[in-house]
């Protein structure tokens, strides 16, 4: 991956100023994923220097917790769990009445959204956020964001 990729990536989120963060974006960083991860390290740059503001929905914590549960890896459930509750200009939305109702919406114009997918893009839209960072194509058809593709980054 060339660093201009990189450099250009940057520059979308920092003009993006506020994204919304699927699952996936952490569980890459978390797993210093060969492809992915340099441009998941920017996006945690970023939000540790300030320069951009992200929110998740508790969707998030369920998927990234999945595999060290199973593997019952309390060293990295800790971990994630420090990174989860320090990592700054990071917002965790809970799932409720309101993040419901958007994701019932987002389903009924886009029958190709899964509920889950459905629920991270309720969070950044609850928020008035305008970007949402994925990887999974099935969700670039949704209009109500700005979907920012990690692979066109590659």
């Amino acid at each position: 991956m060339g660093k201009i990729k990189i450099e250009k990536f940057r520059q979308e989120l920092v003009a993006q100023k506020k994204i919304g963060l699927d699952s996936m974006i952490f569980i890459y960083q978390f797993a210093d994923h060969p492809k992915f991860g340099p441009l998941t390290q920017a996006v945690f740059d970023l939000l540790e220097k300030g320069k951009i503001q992200a929110v998740t929905s508790t969707i998030t914590i369920l998927e990234v917790f999945i595999q060290p549960e199973k593997e019952k890896n309390q060293f990295i459930i800790s971990e994630y769990e420090k990174v989860f509750q320090n990592l700054p200009n990071l917002e965790i939305v809970d799932v409720n009445w309101y993040l419901a109702r958007l994701a019932s919406k987002i389903r009924a114009l886009h029958a190709n959204v899964r509920a889950p997918d459905a629920l991270q893009l309720s969070a950044p839209l609850l928020k008035g956020y305008t970007a949402f960072l994925t990887n999974d194509e099935r969700l670039e058809q949704v209009n109500l964001l700005k979907i920012i593709m990690l692979r066109d980054y590659l």
